[in-house]
């Protein structure tokens, strides 16, 4: 839809905000409330699927069930010269996953509080038996003051009306897809609980736990390689918020939260003192694991069925018995491989090497991508203050540049997270010498001017160019006073 165009007499367009797999967003004025909605729109391409239009009617079923603060609102749904269109809040802010970008490193205070939110309204939606399927930092909006609102019920299932149906796909984000999601088993509301876990590690480490070239190395990952640690890349994370995230992803259903009021529970007290020593959860179903793209996939289930299958049946397999010179050929063949094999690693070691290249100042998305291309990669990022290098951006790489290294090593990237800032008082009414003397230990060039005319005792300051508690970066520390002086003519 066009810029102006007024959708069933009351919507007028004012422009795309969102474009989806299925479906367009527009942002809108609502001619007849006086305010800015958002308007869902099936995609023209798609206005005849038969699976899109069912996507669109379970999202109509299962939004306007709910009511909590932290779900974007629905105003309006109707039907408009063909156009199937659902009128919902419009939220000024970002999506999660921008703003994660945008605000990592996160203090462990704000993540609790954002998470909370999020888990009020998936609460909210399981009380009326309805499964999100798809939740993911995308889904998830942020307005401007903080407030999180959960959005994107396309994929949403009720459980009272259509949990018998079954087709051999699946559905979800690949990056936030549990393990029976994976293998095509019908999602449950702990399936929600594990994606939840994933956000969390998100929201704690800028990174989504499992990464991998294809969807389905992605999902076979979920269903068996072992949690990482997000403690062992940012070590600020206490042990019990760690935990929220291994219980919440546990491989085996029966291993994860209850519920999310059971998640909620744990999570609100994740900071708390008493549990400060707690040690770290393991769960009783750990195993080997995958990852991919952001955007909503769905699988056919062949590809992973398949692998299983080529697995169980080389487990099947029974080796006849050998005859002697069978075995003698095969021992000739091991030590042929192993020589092979020595012969390969002295040629790694000593000509597969590469020269770390110089990132410095540059983006942390940047310098990754570079990193990449010299066929290494980040293994680690740890952010420190820095008043001479931007925000985001890359202060130096351990290894430093130049120097050589193993072809596919790890390297760590140190990143500016912005310059050291100082907080200085009130000092009007003060003497400006102690106030002087005070600024210089700090590090403050103070510079003074006199006011002849100010009624205020002589030598004290009347205004200071600094407001009292605003953040001052390190590099700019020069602090202006006016300060009272008797006028010549009265001396």
């Amino acid at each position: 839809m066009r810029k102006g165009y007024i959708l069933d007499s009351r919507y007028q367009i004012i422009s795309c905000i969102g474009e989806g797999g299925m479906a367009d967003v527009y942002l809108a004025d609502d001619l007849k409330k006086h305010r800015k909605v958002a308007i869902k729109t099936l995609r023209l391409d798609f206005r005849d699927n038969p699976r899109a239009k069912r996507h669109f009617k379970y999202e109509q079923l299962a939004i306007t069930k709910l009511h909590d603060s932290h779900v974007v609102k629905v105003f309006d749904v109707g039907k408009s010269e063909g156009i199937q269109y659902i009128v919902m809040e419009y939220v000024d802010g970002d999506n999660l996953k921008d703003y994660i970008k945008a605000n990592y490193p996160i203090s462990n205070g704000r993540i609790v509080k954002i998470m909370r939110q999020i888990l009020l309204a998936v609460r909210e939606a399981h009380s009326h038996n309805i499964i999100h399927r798809d939740l993911k930092p995308q889904n998830i909006l942020i307005d401007k003051k903080g407030n999180v609102k959960i959005t994107d019920f396309g994929i949403a299932i009720v459980l009272s009306k259509y949990s018998m149906t079954q087709t051999n796909s699946i559905v979800g984000s690949i990056h936030y897809l549990s393990p029976e999601q994976a293998i095509g088993e019908m999602a449950t509301k702990k399936s929600d609980i594990y994606s939840l876990g994933i956000i969390l590690y998100e929201l704690l480490t800028n990174d989504v736990p499992f990464h991998g070239d294809t969807a389905v190395a992605i999902a076979l990952q979920h269903s068996h390689a072992q949690m990482p640690s997000p403690r062992e890349i940012n070590d600020k994370i206490p042990q019990a918020l760690e935990n929220v995230v291994l219980k919440a992803t546990a491989k085996k259903q029966a291993s994860r939260y209850n519920s999310v009021h059971d998640m909620y529970n744990d999570l609100k007290s994740s900071l708390s003192t008493f549990r400060k020593h707690e040690k770290r959860f393991h769960p009783v179903d750990s195993e080997d694991g995958y990852d991919s793209d952001d955007a909503t996939k769905v699988l056919d289930l062949k590809d992973i069925q398949s692998k299983n299958n080529n697995a169980e049946k080389n487990k099947s397999d029974v080796n006849p018995p050998m005859s002697r010179r069978k075995k003698l050929a095969l021992i000739y063949f091991s030590l042929v491989c192993f020589i092979v094999l020595i012969e390969c690693f002295v040629f790694f070691f000593f000509f597969s090497r590469v020269d770390v290249p110089n990132v410095n100042k540059l983006t942390k998305n940047h310098a990754e991508k570079i990193i990449k291309q010299k066929h290494l990669f980040v293994s680690k990022v740890e952010y420190r203050k820095d008043s001479q290098v931007e925000y985001n951006h890359v202060i130096k790489t351990t290894p430093g540049e130049g120097k050589s290294i193993f072809n596919n090593s790890g390297i760590k990237l140190i990143v500016s997270s912005g310059p050291n800032t100082l907080r200085i008082k009130n000092y009007v009414g003060e003497n400006i010498d102690i106030a002087r003397i005070e600024l210089k230990q700090k590090g403050f060039k103070v510079k003074v001017f006199y006011d002849y005319d100010s009624n205020i005792g002589m030598n004290r300051i009347v205004k200071q160019s600094i407001k009292p508690n605003t953040p001052v970066p390190d590099f700019n520390k020069t602090i202006v006073f006016i300060v009272a002086k008797k006028s010549s003519s009265m001396m």
